[in-house]
Protein backbone atom coordinates (compact mmCIF):
# COMPACT_ATOMS: atom_id res chain seq x y z
CA UNK A 1 0.00 0.00 0.00
CA UNK A 2 1.40 3.45 -1.02
CA UNK A 3 -0.07 7.16 -2.11
CA UNK A 4 2.03 10.09 -3.26
CA UNK A 5 0.70 9.92 -6.44
CA UNK A 6 -1.57 11.97 -8.12
CA UNK A 7 -5.05 10.64 -8.90
CA UNK A 8 -5.91 12.48 -12.24
CA UNK A 9 -9.78 11.91 -11.69
CA UNK A 10 -9.83 13.56 -8.21
CA UNK A 11 -7.76 16.56 -10.32
CA UNK A 12 -10.18 16.84 -13.08
CA UNK A 13 -13.26 16.80 -11.20
CA UNK A 14 -11.55 19.78 -8.56
CA UNK A 15 -10.83 22.06 -11.28
CA UNK A 16 -14.14 21.36 -12.98
CA UNK A 17 -15.93 21.93 -10.02
CA UNK A 18 -13.52 24.56 -9.13
CA UNK A 19 -12.62 23.66 -5.49
CA UNK A 20 -8.95 23.22 -5.95
CA UNK A 21 -7.29 26.67 -4.86
CA UNK A 22 -4.19 27.20 -7.23
CA UNK A 23 -1.65 29.06 -5.04
CA UNK A 24 -4.24 28.66 -2.13
CA UNK A 25 -4.71 26.31 0.70
CA UNK A 26 -6.88 23.43 -0.05
CA UNK A 27 -8.42 21.74 2.47
CA UNK A 28 -6.98 18.27 3.88
CA UNK A 29 -10.34 16.08 2.15
CA UNK A 30 -9.24 17.73 -0.89
CA UNK A 31 -5.19 16.55 -0.86
CA UNK A 32 -6.32 13.08 0.14
CA UNK A 33 -8.63 13.04 -2.75
CA UNK A 34 -5.55 13.54 -4.89
CA UNK A 35 -3.18 11.49 -3.66
CA UNK A 36 -5.10 8.34 -2.49
CA UNK A 37 -3.67 5.02 -1.16
CA UNK A 38 -2.97 2.23 -3.60
CA UNK A 39 -3.01 -1.59 -3.22
CA UNK A 40 -0.54 -3.81 -5.56
CA UNK A 41 -0.61 -7.37 -4.29
CA UNK A 42 1.83 -10.06 -5.25
CA UNK A 43 2.86 -13.24 -4.08
CA UNK A 44 5.39 -16.12 -5.67
CA UNK A 45 5.60 -19.88 -5.09
CA UNK A 46 8.21 -22.63 -5.00
CA UNK A 47 7.57 -26.67 -4.49
CA UNK A 48 10.42 -28.81 -4.75
CA UNK A 49 11.56 -32.29 -4.03
CA UNK A 50 14.78 -34.01 -5.25
CA UNK A 51 16.57 -36.80 -4.85
CA UNK A 52 20.36 -37.87 -5.14
CA UNK A 53 22.62 -40.78 -4.72
CA UNK A 54 26.10 -41.72 -5.42
CA UNK A 55 28.24 -44.23 -4.90
CA UNK A 56 31.83 -45.93 -6.27
CA UNK A 57 31.59 -48.48 -8.34
CA UNK A 58 34.66 -50.40 -9.40
CA UNK A 59 38.76 -49.52 -9.23
CA UNK A 60 40.56 -48.00 -12.50
CA UNK A 61 44.64 -47.65 -12.36
CA UNK A 62 44.02 -43.72 -11.05
CA UNK A 63 41.36 -44.65 -8.64
CA UNK A 64 37.58 -45.65 -7.88
CA UNK A 65 35.24 -44.55 -10.77
CA UNK A 66 32.27 -42.78 -8.94
CA UNK A 67 28.76 -42.09 -10.25
CA UNK A 68 25.76 -39.76 -9.14
CA UNK A 69 22.49 -39.34 -10.33
CA UNK A 70 19.35 -37.21 -9.56
CA UNK A 71 15.52 -36.40 -10.00
CA UNK A 72 14.01 -33.50 -8.90
CA UNK A 73 10.90 -31.82 -9.75
CA UNK A 74 8.92 -28.47 -8.72
CA UNK A 75 6.48 -26.12 -9.22
CA UNK A 76 6.90 -22.66 -9.38
CA UNK A 77 3.87 -19.69 -9.58
CA UNK A 78 3.87 -15.85 -9.85
CA UNK A 79 1.36 -13.31 -9.51
CA UNK A 80 1.14 -9.51 -9.23
CA UNK A 81 -1.97 -7.59 -9.57
CA UNK A 82 -1.18 -3.73 -9.40
CA UNK A 83 -4.11 -1.31 -8.57
CA UNK A 84 -6.90 -1.39 -10.79
CA UNK A 85 -6.78 2.33 -11.16
CA UNK A 86 -2.86 1.99 -11.98
CA UNK A 87 -3.49 -0.54 -14.57
CA UNK A 88 -6.12 2.08 -15.93
CA UNK A 89 -3.58 4.86 -15.95
CA UNK A 90 -5.12 6.92 -13.17
CA UNK A 91 -2.32 8.02 -11.32
CA UNK A 92 0.08 10.20 -12.79
CA UNK A 93 3.84 8.54 -14.00
CA UNK A 94 3.46 5.72 -12.42
CA UNK A 95 4.05 2.22 -14.24
CA UNK A 96 1.82 -1.14 -13.50
CA UNK A 97 2.43 -4.91 -13.98
CA UNK A 98 -0.22 -7.58 -13.92
CA UNK A 99 1.40 -11.60 -14.01
CA UNK A 100 -1.13 -14.62 -13.13
CA UNK A 101 0.98 -17.79 -14.36
CA UNK A 102 2.54 -20.90 -12.72
CA UNK A 103 4.88 -24.25 -14.51
CA UNK A 104 5.71 -27.61 -13.58
CA UNK A 105 9.30 -28.50 -14.35
CA UNK A 106 11.16 -31.83 -13.80
CA UNK A 107 14.99 -32.97 -14.60
CA UNK A 108 16.95 -35.90 -14.43
CA UNK A 109 20.99 -35.44 -14.23
CA UNK A 110 24.06 -37.75 -13.65
CA UNK A 111 27.45 -37.77 -13.47
CA UNK A 112 30.93 -39.27 -13.84
CA UNK A 113 33.98 -39.37 -12.19
CA UNK A 114 36.88 -41.65 -13.70
CA UNK A 115 40.79 -41.49 -12.58
CA UNK A 116 41.21 -43.52 -15.44
CA UNK A 117 45.21 -43.21 -14.90
CA UNK A 118 47.24 -41.88 -11.82
CA UNK A 119 47.70 -38.78 -13.49
CA UNK A 120 44.71 -37.92 -15.39
CA UNK A 121 41.07 -37.87 -14.24
CA UNK A 122 37.79 -37.35 -16.76
CA UNK A 123 34.36 -35.61 -15.57
CA UNK A 124 31.50 -36.14 -17.69
CA UNK A 125 27.65 -35.09 -16.88
CA UNK A 126 24.27 -34.55 -18.38
CA UNK A 127 20.97 -33.03 -17.37
CA UNK A 128 17.54 -33.51 -18.65
CA UNK A 129 14.79 -30.57 -18.08
CA UNK A 130 11.48 -30.18 -19.11
CA UNK A 131 9.39 -27.24 -18.87
CA UNK A 132 5.16 -27.51 -18.80
CA UNK A 133 5.15 -24.11 -20.75
CA UNK A 134 7.73 -24.51 -23.47
CA UNK A 135 9.78 -27.72 -24.05
CA UNK A 136 12.64 -29.65 -22.91
CA UNK A 137 16.60 -28.89 -22.93
CA UNK A 138 19.46 -31.50 -22.23
CA UNK A 139 22.47 -29.79 -21.28
CA UNK A 140 26.13 -32.38 -21.19
CA UNK A 141 29.39 -31.59 -19.55
CA UNK A 142 32.65 -32.86 -20.26
CA UNK A 143 35.91 -32.19 -18.65
CA UNK A 144 39.71 -33.80 -17.71
CA UNK A 145 42.51 -32.90 -15.58
CA UNK A 146 46.33 -34.03 -16.32
CA UNK A 147 49.17 -33.86 -14.04
CA UNK A 148 52.33 -34.38 -16.41
CA UNK A 149 54.54 -33.50 -13.39
CA UNK A 150 53.54 -32.82 -9.82
CA UNK A 151 54.57 -29.32 -9.96
CA UNK A 152 51.87 -28.83 -13.01
CA UNK A 153 48.08 -29.56 -13.87
CA UNK A 154 46.63 -28.69 -16.68
CA UNK A 155 42.78 -28.59 -17.18
CA UNK A 156 39.96 -28.13 -19.99
CA UNK A 157 36.34 -28.20 -19.67
CA UNK A 158 33.14 -28.21 -21.89
CA UNK A 159 29.65 -27.69 -21.19
CA UNK A 160 26.38 -26.38 -22.46
CA UNK A 161 23.44 -24.60 -20.48
CA UNK A 162 20.30 -23.10 -21.06
CA UNK A 163 17.96 -20.30 -18.91
CA UNK A 164 14.19 -20.78 -19.92
CA UNK A 165 12.02 -18.36 -20.13
CA UNK A 166 10.87 -16.36 -16.98
CA UNK A 167 6.73 -16.74 -16.22
CA UNK A 168 6.54 -13.06 -17.12
CA UNK A 169 7.81 -13.51 -20.46
CA UNK A 170 5.96 -16.53 -21.42
CA UNK A 171 2.26 -15.92 -19.40
CA UNK A 172 -0.03 -13.60 -19.76
CA UNK A 173 1.29 -10.97 -18.14
CA UNK A 174 1.13 -6.95 -18.81
CA UNK A 175 3.88 -4.74 -17.76
CA UNK A 176 4.02 -1.14 -18.24
CA UNK A 177 6.28 1.86 -18.28
CA UNK A 178 7.22 5.40 -19.10
CA UNK A 179 9.80 6.26 -21.33
CA UNK A 180 10.79 9.67 -23.12
CA UNK A 181 11.76 9.63 -27.26
CA UNK A 182 11.86 11.60 -30.33
CA UNK A 183 9.50 11.16 -32.89
CA UNK A 184 11.15 10.96 -36.45
CA UNK A 185 7.44 11.67 -38.01
CA UNK A 186 6.92 14.99 -36.40
CA UNK A 187 10.63 16.26 -35.37
CA UNK A 188 12.85 14.05 -38.56
CA UNK A 189 16.03 16.39 -37.79
CA UNK A 190 15.77 15.71 -33.77
CA UNK A 191 15.37 19.50 -33.31
CA UNK A 192 13.26 21.12 -34.83
CA UNK A 193 9.35 20.22 -35.05
CA UNK A 194 7.31 20.31 -38.31
CA UNK A 195 4.62 22.65 -38.65
CA UNK A 196 1.90 21.38 -36.29
CA UNK A 197 4.37 19.88 -34.45
CA UNK A 198 5.35 21.18 -30.80
CA UNK A 199 9.18 20.98 -29.24
CA UNK A 200 7.75 17.84 -26.99
CA UNK A 201 8.46 15.89 -30.40
CA UNK A 202 12.03 16.19 -30.47
CA UNK A 203 13.11 14.25 -27.79
CA UNK A 204 11.25 14.99 -24.49
CA UNK A 205 7.47 13.48 -25.66
CA UNK A 206 6.97 11.00 -22.80
CA UNK A 207 4.99 7.57 -23.34
CA UNK A 208 4.03 4.64 -22.05
CA UNK A 209 5.74 1.63 -23.05
CA UNK A 210 4.33 -1.39 -22.98
CA UNK A 211 5.81 -5.09 -22.35
CA UNK A 212 3.31 -8.40 -23.84
CA UNK A 213 4.97 -12.11 -23.40
CA UNK A 214 5.83 -13.96 -26.37
CA UNK A 215 4.37 -17.43 -25.87
CA UNK A 216 6.78 -18.98 -28.03
CA UNK A 217 10.11 -17.72 -26.54
CA UNK A 218 12.62 -20.27 -26.82
CA UNK A 219 15.29 -20.95 -24.00
CA UNK A 220 18.40 -19.19 -24.31
CA UNK A 221 21.29 -21.14 -24.87
CA UNK A 222 25.08 -21.32 -24.32
CA UNK A 223 27.95 -23.12 -24.53
CA UNK A 224 31.24 -22.64 -22.47
CA UNK A 225 35.07 -23.62 -23.12
CA UNK A 226 37.89 -23.07 -20.49
CA UNK A 227 41.28 -24.23 -20.32
CA UNK A 228 44.26 -23.45 -18.24
CA UNK A 229 46.80 -24.55 -15.89
CA UNK A 230 48.18 -24.66 -12.24
CA UNK A 231 51.71 -24.53 -11.99
CA UNK A 232 53.37 -24.99 -7.95
CA UNK A 233 57.00 -25.28 -8.57
CA UNK A 234 57.16 -24.95 -4.56
CA UNK A 235 54.95 -25.72 -2.22
CA UNK A 236 54.59 -22.32 -0.75
CA UNK A 237 54.33 -20.84 -4.59
CA UNK A 238 51.62 -21.34 -6.97
CA UNK A 239 50.67 -19.64 -10.60
CA UNK A 240 46.93 -20.23 -12.27
CA UNK A 241 45.93 -19.26 -15.74
CA UNK A 242 42.54 -20.01 -17.33
CA UNK A 243 41.07 -18.95 -20.73
CA UNK A 244 37.69 -18.83 -20.95
CA UNK A 245 34.95 -18.34 -23.81
CA UNK A 246 31.25 -18.38 -23.54
CA UNK A 247 28.67 -18.06 -26.32
CA UNK A 248 25.17 -17.46 -25.79
CA UNK A 249 22.17 -17.67 -28.57
CA UNK A 250 18.71 -16.96 -29.12
CA UNK A 251 18.90 -14.69 -26.09
CA UNK A 252 15.74 -12.92 -24.57
CA UNK A 253 15.42 -9.26 -24.83
CA UNK A 254 13.61 -6.57 -26.35
CA UNK A 255 13.91 -3.67 -28.46
CA UNK A 256 14.40 -0.40 -26.55
CA UNK A 257 11.11 2.12 -27.18
CA UNK A 258 13.10 4.51 -29.57
CA UNK A 259 13.90 1.69 -31.72
CA UNK A 260 10.31 0.43 -31.73
CA UNK A 261 9.30 3.94 -32.77
CA UNK A 262 12.24 4.60 -35.43
CA UNK A 263 10.76 1.44 -37.33
CA UNK A 264 7.17 2.14 -36.84
CA UNK A 265 6.92 2.24 -41.30
CA UNK A 266 9.67 -0.76 -41.37
CA UNK A 267 8.17 -3.61 -43.49
CA UNK A 268 8.58 -6.95 -41.36
CA UNK A 269 9.62 -5.63 -38.51
CA UNK A 270 8.88 -7.41 -35.28
CA UNK A 271 10.06 -5.29 -32.41
CA UNK A 272 6.63 -3.82 -31.77
CA UNK A 273 4.63 -1.28 -32.78
CA UNK A 274 3.26 2.03 -32.33
CA UNK A 275 0.16 3.83 -31.04
CA UNK A 276 -0.57 7.34 -31.33
CA UNK A 277 -3.54 9.75 -31.30
CA UNK A 278 -5.72 8.64 -34.10
CA UNK A 279 -7.77 12.80 -33.40
CA UNK A 280 -7.24 14.10 -37.38
CA UNK A 281 -7.14 17.30 -35.16
CA UNK A 282 -4.04 16.90 -33.90
CA UNK A 283 -2.65 15.01 -37.27
CA UNK A 284 0.14 17.30 -38.82
CA UNK A 285 -0.94 19.30 -41.68
CA UNK A 286 -1.32 16.73 -44.83
CA UNK A 287 0.29 14.20 -43.13
CA UNK A 288 -2.08 11.46 -42.39
CA UNK A 289 -1.90 8.77 -39.31
CA UNK A 290 0.74 11.55 -37.84
CA UNK A 291 -1.13 12.48 -34.64
CA UNK A 292 1.30 12.31 -31.31
CA UNK A 293 2.53 8.81 -30.34
CA UNK A 294 0.95 7.68 -27.04
CA UNK A 295 2.39 4.18 -26.30
CA UNK A 296 5.09 2.00 -27.71
CA UNK A 297 3.97 -1.73 -27.44
CA UNK A 298 6.79 -3.87 -26.92
CA UNK A 299 7.68 -7.88 -27.10
CA UNK A 300 10.17 -10.66 -25.59
CA UNK A 301 12.10 -11.80 -28.52
CA UNK A 302 14.68 -14.58 -29.08
CA UNK A 303 17.52 -12.08 -30.41
CA UNK A 304 20.88 -12.63 -31.67
CA UNK A 305 23.99 -13.83 -29.80
CA UNK A 306 26.50 -12.87 -27.37
CA UNK A 307 30.12 -14.14 -27.23
CA UNK A 308 32.57 -13.17 -24.03
CA UNK A 309 36.11 -14.37 -23.91
CA UNK A 310 38.49 -13.18 -21.18
CA UNK A 311 41.46 -14.69 -19.06
CA UNK A 312 41.74 -15.29 -15.71
CA UNK A 313 45.13 -15.11 -13.77
CA UNK A 314 46.12 -15.58 -9.61
CA UNK A 315 49.58 -15.85 -8.17
CA UNK A 316 50.03 -16.84 -4.30
CA UNK A 317 53.01 -17.14 -2.52
CA UNK A 318 53.87 -17.54 1.59
CA UNK A 319 57.15 -17.31 3.15
CA UNK A 320 58.44 -17.42 6.69
CA UNK A 321 59.48 -14.01 7.89
CA UNK A 322 61.06 -13.13 11.63
CA UNK A 323 58.26 -14.83 13.53
CA UNK A 324 55.49 -15.05 11.58
CA UNK A 325 54.46 -15.90 7.62
CA UNK A 326 54.25 -13.47 5.19
CA UNK A 327 51.75 -14.04 2.59
CA UNK A 328 51.60 -11.97 -0.81
CA UNK A 329 48.55 -12.73 -3.53
CA UNK A 330 47.21 -11.48 -7.29
CA UNK A 331 44.30 -11.98 -9.34
CA UNK A 332 43.20 -10.35 -12.27
CA UNK A 333 40.39 -10.64 -15.34
CA UNK A 334 40.97 -9.47 -18.56
CA UNK A 335 37.56 -9.41 -20.65
CA UNK A 336 39.86 -9.67 -24.47
CA UNK A 337 36.18 -9.57 -26.25
CA UNK A 338 32.40 -9.07 -25.40
CA UNK A 339 30.56 -9.40 -28.34
CA UNK A 340 27.50 -8.37 -28.76
CA UNK A 341 24.79 -8.96 -32.02
CA UNK A 342 21.88 -6.73 -31.87
CA UNK A 343 19.78 -8.07 -34.14
CA UNK A 344 19.54 -11.79 -35.07
CA UNK A 345 21.72 -12.14 -38.24
CA UNK A 346 22.81 -8.94 -38.09
CA UNK A 347 26.44 -7.42 -36.95
CA UNK A 348 28.19 -8.10 -34.22
CA UNK A 349 29.70 -4.97 -32.00
CA UNK A 350 32.64 -5.30 -29.33
CA UNK A 351 31.19 -3.70 -25.93
CA UNK A 352 34.38 -4.38 -23.80
CA UNK A 353 36.32 -1.63 -22.65
CA UNK A 354 33.22 0.93 -23.89
CA UNK A 355 29.53 1.35 -23.75
CA UNK A 356 27.12 -0.24 -26.31
CA UNK A 357 24.08 -1.66 -24.17
CA UNK A 358 26.18 -2.46 -21.64
CA UNK A 359 29.34 -1.30 -19.33
CA UNK A 360 32.33 -3.13 -19.54
CA UNK A 361 35.58 -2.62 -17.87
CA UNK A 362 38.02 -4.72 -19.33
CA UNK A 363 40.43 -5.35 -16.50
CA UNK A 364 39.57 -6.19 -13.09
CA UNK A 365 42.17 -6.79 -10.58
CA UNK A 366 43.50 -7.06 -7.17
CA UNK A 367 47.07 -7.29 -5.40
CA UNK A 368 47.94 -7.68 -1.30
CA UNK A 369 49.88 -8.70 1.20
CA UNK A 370 49.53 -10.25 4.76
CA UNK A 371 51.25 -11.30 7.45
CA UNK A 372 50.39 -13.75 10.22
CA UNK A 373 52.04 -14.05 13.95
CA UNK A 374 50.74 -16.30 16.54
CA UNK A 375 47.15 -14.43 17.27
CA UNK A 376 47.43 -11.34 15.27
CA UNK A 377 47.03 -10.96 11.34
CA UNK A 378 47.28 -7.59 9.29
CA UNK A 379 46.73 -7.20 5.53
CA UNK A 380 46.92 -4.99 2.58
CA UNK A 381 45.32 -4.99 -0.50
CA UNK A 382 45.35 -2.60 -3.69
CA UNK A 383 41.86 -2.94 -5.38
CA UNK A 384 41.64 -1.64 -9.43
CA UNK A 385 38.52 -1.19 -12.07
CA UNK A 386 39.34 -0.41 -15.38
CA UNK A 387 37.82 2.44 -17.15
CA UNK A 388 35.58 2.18 -20.25
CA UNK A 389 35.14 4.84 -23.61
CA UNK A 390 31.60 6.10 -23.54
CA UNK A 391 29.34 6.84 -26.13
CA UNK A 392 26.25 6.50 -28.32
CA UNK A 393 25.06 3.20 -28.87
CA UNK A 394 23.35 4.61 -31.65
CA UNK A 395 26.17 5.39 -33.61
CA UNK A 396 27.32 1.88 -34.04
CA UNK A 397 28.11 2.71 -37.80
CA UNK A 398 31.25 4.52 -36.79
CA UNK A 399 34.23 3.95 -38.31
CA UNK A 400 35.86 3.54 -35.38
CA UNK A 401 33.70 1.64 -32.54
CA UNK A 402 36.58 1.85 -30.04
CA UNK A 403 35.95 5.42 -30.14
CA UNK A 404 32.35 6.63 -30.84
CA UNK A 405 31.07 10.13 -30.14
CA UNK A 406 29.93 11.33 -27.36
CA UNK A 407 26.10 11.57 -26.29
CA UNK A 408 25.10 15.18 -27.19
CA UNK A 409 26.71 17.72 -25.38
CA UNK A 410 23.72 20.25 -26.06
CA UNK A 411 21.71 17.03 -24.08
CA UNK A 412 24.64 16.22 -21.83
CA UNK A 413 26.00 19.37 -20.25
CA UNK A 414 27.71 17.19 -17.53
CA UNK A 415 29.86 15.75 -20.69
CA UNK A 416 30.62 18.96 -22.07
CA UNK A 417 31.67 19.78 -18.64
CA UNK A 418 33.91 16.75 -18.37
CA UNK A 419 35.24 17.48 -21.83
CA UNK A 420 35.73 13.37 -22.70
CA UNK A 421 33.55 10.71 -23.42
CA UNK A 422 35.60 8.16 -20.74
CA UNK A 423 34.48 6.59 -17.62
CA UNK A 424 37.75 7.00 -15.84
CA UNK A 425 39.31 4.21 -13.98
CA UNK A 426 38.83 3.54 -10.02
CA UNK A 427 41.69 2.64 -8.03
CA UNK A 428 41.48 2.05 -3.73
CA UNK A 429 43.25 0.47 -0.66
CA UNK A 430 41.76 -1.61 2.14
CA UNK A 431 43.95 -2.25 4.94
CA UNK A 432 42.98 -4.32 7.84
CA UNK A 433 43.86 -7.10 10.75
CA UNK A 434 42.55 -9.29 13.33
CA UNK A 435 43.05 -10.90 16.27
CA UNK A 436 41.91 -14.15 17.59
CA UNK A 437 43.91 -14.78 20.95
CA UNK A 438 40.65 -15.35 23.25
CA UNK A 439 39.20 -18.77 22.96
CA UNK A 440 36.70 -18.86 20.80
CA UNK A 441 36.73 -15.17 19.76
CA UNK A 442 37.84 -13.10 16.56
CA UNK A 443 38.01 -9.54 16.26
CA UNK A 444 38.81 -7.77 13.38
CA UNK A 445 38.87 -4.63 12.19
CA UNK A 446 39.00 -3.28 7.72
CA UNK A 447 39.22 0.26 6.58
CA UNK A 448 38.40 0.42 3.37
CA UNK A 449 39.21 2.96 0.37
CA UNK A 450 42.12 4.42 3.05
CA UNK A 451 42.49 7.50 0.30
CA UNK A 452 38.82 8.17 0.00
CA UNK A 453 38.47 8.29 -3.28
CA UNK A 454 35.15 9.29 -5.20
CA UNK A 455 33.55 6.61 -7.30
CA UNK A 456 34.11 7.62 -10.80
CA UNK A 457 31.17 9.80 -12.39
CA UNK A 458 29.12 7.77 -15.01
CA UNK A 459 26.53 10.14 -16.90
CA UNK A 460 24.77 7.07 -18.02
CA UNK A 461 23.44 6.78 -13.69
CA UNK A 462 21.26 9.40 -14.24
CA UNK A 463 20.05 8.65 -10.65
CA UNK A 464 23.05 7.29 -8.67
CA UNK A 465 26.03 8.97 -10.86
CA UNK A 466 27.82 5.76 -10.28
CA UNK A 467 27.70 2.60 -11.69
CA UNK A 468 26.69 0.18 -9.27
CA UNK A 469 27.66 -3.14 -10.18
CA UNK A 470 31.46 -1.42 -10.28
CA UNK A 471 31.55 0.95 -7.93
CA UNK A 472 30.27 2.18 -4.64
CA UNK A 473 29.60 5.56 -3.17
CA UNK A 474 31.25 4.89 0.62
CA UNK A 475 34.08 6.49 0.69
CA UNK A 476 36.71 5.85 3.24
CA UNK A 477 34.80 3.59 5.61
CA UNK A 478 35.57 1.55 8.66
CA UNK A 479 33.86 -2.03 9.67
CA UNK A 480 34.35 -3.76 12.99
CA UNK A 481 33.31 -7.08 13.87
CA UNK A 482 33.14 -9.46 16.68
CA UNK A 483 32.92 -13.00 16.45
CA UNK A 484 32.39 -16.34 19.00
CA UNK A 485 32.10 -19.79 17.69
CA UNK A 486 30.72 -22.44 19.59
CA UNK A 487 32.19 -25.90 20.08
Amino acid sequence: MANGRLFFPALVDAVNNQTYRFGGTNSADLIAKLNPYRTSKGNTDLSALDLKANRELFELRGGALAVAIGAEIRRESFSINSDPRQVAGDFVAISSTTVNSSRNVSALFGELIAPILKNVEVQAAVRFDKYSDYGNSTTPKFGVKWKPVDMLAVRANYSEAFRAPSLTQVSTSRVQSFSTVTDPIRCPNGTTPLPGGDAEDCGRKAIASLFLPTTDLKPERSKSFGAGFIFSPLSNLSFQTDYWEIRRRDQIDRFGPQQVVNNEFTPNFIGGTVQRNQNPASFLPGVPNSGPIETAVRRFLNLGETRVKGIDYEANAKFKLGTGTLGLNGQATWIIRYDYQFEKGGRTDNGAGNFLLFETPKLRASWGASYTESDYSMFFRYNYTGGWDYGDPSNRNSANLSDPSCYLSATSPSLAYLGRCQVKAWTTVDIGGSYNGLRNWVFSAVLRNIEDKRAPYDPNQTTLGFNPSFHNPLGQNLNLSATYRFK
